[in-house]
């Protein structure tokens, strides 16, 4: 009769070495994970703090939607943004980025004291406002002997500069006609009904939109008729201090644009309503047509003392 063969187990040794292993394996992975949290915290922005001066728009006219904005990047890691609201003509301090206009802008950036972070697009792969002059329908643009034209705001590119470069080449640019503001923030309802209610020959608009509040049905289709168009030009943009952390400045410019391009309806709706679309990244010339702007507003500055500065 054969004899069965068992193997034996040393149960002792074998416990000790499956013990050994699995110490270095917990460790191991305690290691991993420790540098992938070190990594991790150096890649995470959903808690870096930014604060951006909103300088372009008034709180009245743009907290939900900038609410909206802060709380969908806070959600989506770009950092937890908080605005904070400064006067149209206040110099931009005490932030790291800054929603400002193009004209707002443009001497700080020539200085070298602020840097062109981001263009807001204003309509869906369109970087550039198309700024217009506006008039009733049925009326022309000699009508604008001896009346008066009404211009967005005076930091406004689609609804001063651009509309009032195009008066200037049709030779409308002084003499008897009248030029005012509607105040320090942009407001292309009040010149819209200015003008729709006879108060003003014409107005100076962003083109975009005129049709944004034909859409809304605000200004009834074909009641006004576009007497010139001017150059196109970046409306609003963000601008960081030249002194922020790179990683800080990288981290929001890059993702932010990201993050846009899927965002939800309720946002799209919120952000079309202060001429939003999205932001996208400067180009050269981007960079040399803000040099221009600059230039330009040297030439033609806007006096605080002038009576007509703003509508009263």
């Amino acid at each position: 009769m054969k004899k069965s063969k068992f193997i034996r187990i040393d149960y002792s040794v074998l416990s000790s070495s499956v013990g050994r292993s699995a110490t270095v394996i917990v460790f191991a992975l305690i290691v991993a994970l420790a540098l992938g949290a070190l990594f991790l915290e150096e890649d995470d922005m959903a808690h870096v703090p930014i604060a951006i001066g909103v300088c372009a728009l008034d709180s009245a006219r743009s907290w939900v939607a900038l609410g909206s904005l802060a709380d969908f990047a806070r959600e989506k890691g770009v950092g937890d943004i908080t605005w904070r609201y400064l006067d149209a003509d206040a110099s931009p301090a005490g932030c790291d980025f800054y929603l400002m206009t193009s004209i707002q802008g443009a001497p700080y950036i020539a200085d070298g004291s602020l840097e062109c972070a981001l263009i807001a697009t204003v309509r869906q792969g369109v970087r550039y406002a198309r700024g217009g002059v506006v008039a009733r329908s049925g009326m022309d643009l000699e009508a604008l002997n001896g009346g008066a034209v009404i211009f967005t705001s005076p930091i406004s590119a689609a609804g001063y500069l651009s509309p009032y470069e195009a008066l200037g080449g049709a030779g409308y640019g002084g003499g008897s006609t009248r030029f005012e503001f509607v105040g320090p923030y942009m407001s292309e309802e009040a010149v819209v009904f200015g003008v729709l209610f006879g108060a003003y020959e014409a107005g100076g608009i962003g083109l975009e939109r005129l049709d944004y509040l034909e859409q809304l049905g605000i200004v009834p289709g074909g009641a006004l008729t576009v007497l010139l168009e001017g150059d196109p030009m970046p409306e609003m943009i963000i601008a960081v201090e030249t002194t922020v952390e790179p990683r800080k400045r990288h981290g929001f410019c890059e993702r932010l644009p990201l993050i846009l391009e899927k965002m939800p309806r309720f946002l799209e709706a919120d952000l079309a309503g202060i001429g939003i679309s999205g932001f996208v990244s400067p180009r050269q010339e981007d960079a040399a047509l803000l040099e221009s702007i600059s230039d330009w507003i040297n030439d033609h500055p806007v006096s605080p003392e002038d009576p007509h500065r703003y509508i009263r």
